[in-house]
Formats: structure tokens, sequence, C-alpha cells
């Protein structure tokens, strides 16, 4: 009694993978997006790119509330800190105040009262 012979089998080709890549996401930050733009857009920039603004105000320039500088530039993984250098008002400092009057000798009068009468 023969027996029957199995079909040869072929394995399907296999797939490429779809598997989730490791790499974070990126997203790129353009210094030309924000500089010159208020504190409050250019932050809003950021956000819409997923990225964390950070204002530091130690920029240079004028006009007062806007951006400076960015750091970084170019690719940041989704997510990043991104430091938003922006102009400060001007510190106004107060007029310094006029040297006290040094003490008259000997019990610290000034002389500027009335004189005794005689």
């Amino acid at each position: 009694p023969d027996s029957p012979t199995a079909a040869p089998t072929t394995a399907a080709p296999t797939a490429p993978s779809t598997a989730p890549s490791t790499a974070p996401a990126r997203t790129t930050v353009s210094a030309a997006s924000v500089v010159g733009k208020s504190a409050a857009a250019a932050s809003q920039v950021l956000r819409d790119q997923s990225l964390v603004p950070r204002l530091v105000n130690d920029g240079r320039g004028s006009p007062v509330g806007t951006v400076a500088a960015v750091e970084p530039t170019g690719p940041v993984a989704v997510g990043s800190v991104v430091v938003l250098h922006v102009v400060p008002a001007p510190v106004t400092t107060p007029a310094p105040e006029a040297p006290a009057a040094p003490a008259a000798p000997g019990g610290g009068a000034t002389g500027q009262g009335k004189a005794p009468r005689t």
C-alpha cells in the first residue's frame, strides 16, 4: 500500500517589519519662525510643534518683549525644552540718595536749631 505523499509546502514571504521605531519623533526649530516675535507668539509657535518653551529675559536688542534668539535650532525631539531669549524691559535704578550730613562733635546735634536765649 502506497501512502499518499504530502504536498510540498512553501513558506509565505515575510513582510517587512511594521514595528514602531524606537527613535523619538522629531521636529525642527527654526530661528526665523520665532525671532522678532513677541514672547507669547513665539511660545505658541513652539507649543504648536509639541515643544516646551522656556523664556529667559536676557535677550539684547529691541523692541522689549520680543525674542532675540532661540536655542537649540534644527532637529529636536518632540517634547524638548527650547529656550527663548527675550529682550527685557530696561532696569531703572533709583537716583542715589544724598550723603547724610556728618554729626557734630559731642552729642550729635547739627547746630541748626535756635540759639539759646541769654
